[in-house]
């Protein structure tokens, strides 16, 4: 009977270290939940507050405050929380719509992150579970920094796309206003040039003549170039889908760009047969894309050198290519020839003529079809130019 009484204190033993691990345990845990960066708190199967940090108590101020004063035994009710810390900010109206809407979010707690904002808090990304025993364990983070930074980039974003339509709106203005007295200035020239009003004796004037004709062009034709791109970056520019024989097009861009490679003494030739094939594109685009590239090539080749075109079409699509003998491109450089006004910079480059639109307006074209342009280059060993067209516009000759 001695040893009797043995179980009993070591029973009473063992509650007392269980005792004190369970207020070890939940000395921890408490400390834990404070020392959060952020409001926590955990609620028990049926939506009464268990425990919560002070910064939880700080999110929702007077309203908590309050509940804590009114409870007999310390708990706070989930609903009656919300509905005191939301009758400030939420029409009358709509607030038990509100405190349902926040009561339902609460239950299904799946942990799925929400913004909230907080009077005179700030912005909070909540995030809910449920344990396995049905509790509700909230956890908050501040990202007020964060949404104040996505406002103002937002703002940002805002007004460049306003200024970006009144730059549009500006240039479509203005492109009326320009061409109109340039086309004046050209067709006199050329009257003037043709004797229209009587010969012209002096050479002199002959040749300030044309060179006033050619600055006519050469302005109308980048007047022209700001207003595509202006309508490409604003999202106005149409597409004209049309079929067109692939062989005709380039046809046609060999014979508009022959004066100006005869001029610059560069030979300008097809490379291979063209595929006999049609294409569903808008036509003009992709001849004045073409042409652009084209016209590049034949500007920065030598005199002597060649520029020669080719069609190639394979499971992937169509793809245009143009080489020439030139300068070549920096692979630095490379991604520079395609932003607006943009120029190569090398000294052989200086003396070149044009704007740095012709590259950047068959981009954004060549992209309304859904195509890209590539580009392979070494300095001082030409460069090839690709136009690659997607093969659902390639159409059976």
């Amino acid at each position: 009977m001695g040893g009797a009484a043995l179980p009993r204190k070591a029973t009473s033993i063992t509650d007392a270290v269980d005792a004190a691990l369970h207020l070890r345990d939940a000395t921890i845990l408490r400390e834990s939940i404070q020392e959060f960066p952020g409001p926590v708190a955990v609620y028990d199967a049926d939506d009464r507050l268990i425990a919560c940090n002070e910064l939880y108590r700080w999110v929702h101020g007077d309203a908590f405050r309050r509940l804590e004063a009114a409870s007999s035994d310390g708990r706070i009710d989930y609903a009656d929380l919300i509905r005191e810390s939301a009758r400030q900010i939420v029409d009358p109206e709509e607030l038990e719509a509100h405190i349902a809407d926040r009561v339902r979010a609460q239950r299904e707690a799946n942990g799925e992150p929400t913004d909230r904002y907080y009077p005179e808090r700030g912005w909070f990304r909540i995030v809910k579970v449920r344990t396995p025993s049905g509790a509700v364990a909230g956890f908050a983070t501040d990202i007020t920094e964060l949404k104040e930074t996505s406002l103002a980039l937002e703002q940002a974003r805002a007004a460049a796309e306003a200024a970006n339509i009144a730059k549009s709106t500006f240039l479509a203005n203005m492109s009326h206003e320009l061409r109109t007295p340039l086309n004046a200035i050209i067709g006199l020239s050329e009257a003037l040039e043709l004797g229209v009003f009587g010969a012209i004796e002096d050479e002199r004037h002959r040749r300030y003549l044309g060179d006033i004709r050619q600055s006519g062009h050469h302005l109308l034709a980048l007047i022209s170039d700001i207003l595509d791109l202006a309508k490409v970056e604003a999202g106005t520019l149409d597409i004209n889908y049309e079929v067109f024989a692939l062989s005709d097009l380039i046809e046609e861009c060999l014979h508009m760009m022959q004066t100006i490679s005869d001029r610059q003494g560069v030979a300008l030739r097809l490379d291979g047969p063209v595929v006999p094939v049609r294409v569903n594109a808008d036509r003009r685009k992709i001849l004045q894309a073409l042409i652009n590239i084209l016209s590049n090539a034949v500007k920065y080749s030598p005199g002597g050198g060649t520029v020669s075109l080719s069609a190639l079409l394979d499971e992937e699509g169509l793809h245009l290519s143009v080489k020439d003998q030139g300068i070549g491109i920096d692979e630095s450089q490379i991604n520079r020839i395609f932003q607006p006004f943009g120029r190569l910079n090398q000294a052989l480059s200086s003396a070149v003529e044009g704007a740095g639109l012709g590259l950047p307006i068959a981009q954004r074209f060549i992209d309304l079809h859904g195509g890209t342009i590539r580009v392979s280059s070494r300095v001082g060993h030409g460069t090839q130019v690709t136009i690659d067209l997607p093969l659902n516009l390639v159409r059976s000759d």
